[in-house]
């Protein structure tokens, strides 16, 4: 009991530091607009649906409370971004259209461990990243430098679950967050380095077993409020006085337990980013419900099968495509496919593949976008390992 403690408690001091400093220099691709599909592998193989299903220590940045269900464990891996955009830009006095193309790919870390201090208490540390930018390999016009912004950010969630009845569980964490912001070769010529920024807010949920075959749960998160981004408050940002906060945001889930192998899951989220001045004002962000499914059966003992598939609307409409234009995730449907492979006793391997298609994939401008227009392709994959400390 003593090595287990003291290696739960190494974990949740040290890994707050590792995401700040991975925060310095890991590039920033998300979807659903800055968010990741999934918060852990073995969610992100089902959609992202882990509202009400939970399945990793991580599960504290969609739902507090789903700590509760995971025992003593941690989890540690990295979700992988790649996207393709080909892009053309015109007007804004530009001669001719001008073709262009950017290729991110981004590593970004989770880790998250949980600690079952009695049967009705878990306490624990989950952290999650996302951002969106991305660099293209020439400028806007002649005699620039090249295009691309970075926006990323970094949450750290200590997290508190207890159970009320043996039926209903609540969770809370408080959000500690930083972010980090870069412009390189804007529209109008301004170009500033990193600025970095801190901020606060929190996240509550709550787990109901209505029965041994039902599941259902929810959660609600404040906006994140930050810092200024100093570098950026005169100009860029000015409308939002320098600050991009995260908005606040709400789901609910549903799991149908069909059986011991089994599990089916609804998730439908809903992200304000009208709450943020900064997504509203200069980037013209709208609200976004996201609906997903995801499936897990139990192939055998030691293997576990996933898949799913979510819907979210474009989040920025076609006059405000140059305000995102080096922010090219435009594909509004994806497809995953997961599995998990137990090593050992406590140990076990995870990993997914998830392909994005559809919709807005090709976003041709209009008003004072027209005549630009991009098309992107987006693949993003996973691997985490697992380890659980109970018997």
């Amino acid at each position: 009991m003593l090595n287990r403690t003291s290696t739960i408690r190494r974990g949740i001091v040290y890994l707050p530091v590792a995401l700040l400093l991975s925060l310095a220099v890991i590039p920033a691709v998300a979807e659903n607009a800055a968010y990741l599909q999934g918060n852990g592998v073995k969610s992100a193989g089902m959609a992202g649906t882990s509202l009400a299903y939970v399945q990793e220590s991580t599960a504290a940045i969609s739902n507090p409370a789903g700590m509760a269900t995971v025992g003593t464990r941690c989890d540690i891996g990295s979700q992988f971004v790649y996207v393709h955009a080909d892009s053309v830009f015109s007007g804004l006095g530009q001669e001719a259209p001008r073709k262009m193309t950017a290729n991110p790919f981004s590593p970004i870390p989770e880790v998250g461990c949980n600690y079952q201090v009695n049967p009705k208490l878990t306490v624990g540390f989950t952290s999650n990243m996302g951002g969106a930018g991305a660099s293209y390999g020439q400028p806007y016009f002649a005699g620039m430098k090249k295009a691309g912004s970075t926006f990323m950010f970094v949450q750290a969630a200590p997290t508190i679950s207890y159970r009320l009845t043996p039926k209903v569980v609540i969770g809370v964490s408080p959000i500690l967050a930083a972010e980090r912001f870069n412009v390189q070769g804007s529209l109008v010529g301004i170009t500033h380095n990193n600025a970095y920024a801190f901020g606060y807010g929190i996240r509550g949920g709550a787990l109901v077993n209505v029965s041994k075959a039902i599941t259902i749960g929810g959660s609600y998160t404040s906006k994140t409020n930050f810092t200024r981004l100093r570098a950026y408050g005169q100009d860029i940002l000015a409308a939002s006085g320098g600050r991009i906060a995260l908005p606040d945001s709400y789901g609910v889930g549903v799991a149908f337990h069909r059986n011991a192998k089994a599990t089916i899951a609804f998730d439908w989220v809903r992200f304000n980013w009208t709450t943020s001045p900064a997504f509203r004002e200069v980037f013209q962000w709208k609200d976004q419900n996201v609906e997903k499914i995801g499936v897990s059966y139990a192939y055998n003992k030691d293997t576990t099968l996933r898949g799913g598939y979510s819907f979210a609307p474009q989040y920025f409409g076609t006059s405000a495509l140059l305000n995102n234009f080096t922010s090219p995730l435009t594909n509004q449907q994806n497809v995953s496919v997961g599995a998990t492979r137990k090593i050992g006793r406590h140990g076990e391997i995870s990993g997914y593949y998830e392909y994005d298609f559809g919709g807005g994939g090709n976003v041709t401008g209009t008003g004072l976008s027209a005549g630009s227009s991009v098309k992107s392709r987006q693949m993003y994959m996973g691997v985490a390992y697992g380890y659980s400390f109970g018997r």
